[in-house]
């Protein structure tokens, strides 16, 4: 079977979703059906993956693929090979876009030992921004109670002692490090974007997708995905989470019905509720590392 050979490793809640499926509208790219395999990361942490109780991937892959599936974590290399098993056979690419991919340290080599022609392309955003929007996710899954600042100050204070963990709000914001491994193994075959280049210039921005894959011109769509939303009682996400009373919700309501009791227990203000004094240490980290090079 033909290897996959684009990876789109955004940082998590960079914009993969829409960057993704508007990747998957051109005729030489097919995408997996499970959009986020993870098949290259060795521990997925739960703050990154934490499936539902009535979730079986085995019994996903035997009755329900080719289904769409966001995220899991593919186990084998047969199972892996199955959600590319649709792609058609003169197809450019076979895709997937795991955000794992970036922050786990692991991952580059992994990939580079499956197939070192593999393209890769990192997707970024402003860390404070990507950070604030991780975070009203894990509130809205029922994973987070504290408020952004405490959660901020936290991931401070871990790091100054010298407790930096890759997989917290911080720690995945911290881009320079990662991109860098990419660029080590990988060379020529990385290209590093950030989406806020398609709002300035639309037409330099798909071209230069257009020109690292080599592919014909097309006129991609980009439509936002995925858009965070303030949750109003973090405390009562967390407790449908913990109590398994989300899982059924899951099971028993259809997915319009679960939107909008979503959208009465959130709101879209998106206001950054973080002080002035923590933003500036936050900035501060994050500046201090090196810009990555290519050389």
């Amino acid at each position: 079977m033909k290897k996959v050979n684009l990876f789109v490793v955004g940082a998590m809640k960079a914009g993969t979703t829409a960057f993704t499926e508007m990747l998957a509208q051109h005729p030489d790219i097919y995408f997996s059906p499970v959009k986020e395999p993870h098949y290259f990361v060795k521990d997925l942490p739960q703050s990154m993956y934490s499936p539902s109780r009535f979730f079986s991937l085995e019994k996903y892959l035997d009755e329900k693929f080719p289904e769409p599936l966001h995220i899991t974590h593919i186990q084998t290399l047969d199972q892996y090979e199955k959600i590319f098993s649709k792609a058609p056979d003169n197809v450019k690419y076979r895709a997937e876009g795991s955000t794992g991919y970036l922050h786990a340290p692991e991952s580059a080599k992994i990939i580079y030992d499956y197939n070192p022609n593999a393209k890769i392309i990192i997707l970024t955003r402003d860390p404070l921004k990507r950070a604030y929007s991780h975070y009203q996710m894990n509130a809205g899954l029922g994973r987070e109670t504290r408020s952004f600042e405490e959660a901020i100050s936290q991931d401070i204070k871990d790091y100054q002692a010298g407790k930096r963990d890759q997989w917290n709000y911080l720690g995945m914001s911290i881009y320079q490090e990662n991109i860098q491994r990419f660029l080590n193994i990988f060379g020529e075959n990385v290209l590093v974007i950030d989406l806020r280049e398609n709002k300035e210039n639309p037409t330099i921005f798909l071209d230069k997708i257009n020109r690292f894959l080599q592919i014909q011109t097309y006129d991609f769509n980009l439509e936002r995905k995925n858009e965070s939303r303030n949750i109003k009682n973090p405390k009562l996400q967390n407790f449908l989470f913990q109590s398994g009373v989300r899982d059924i919700a899951r099971q028993i309501l259809p997915n319009s019905l679960r939107q909008k009791l979503f959208e009465k227990l959130s709101t879209s203000k998106q206001t950054l509720e973080i002080s002035e004094k923590t933003q500036n240490e936050f900035n501060k980290i994050i500046q201090s590392y090196p810009k990555e090079s290519s050389d």
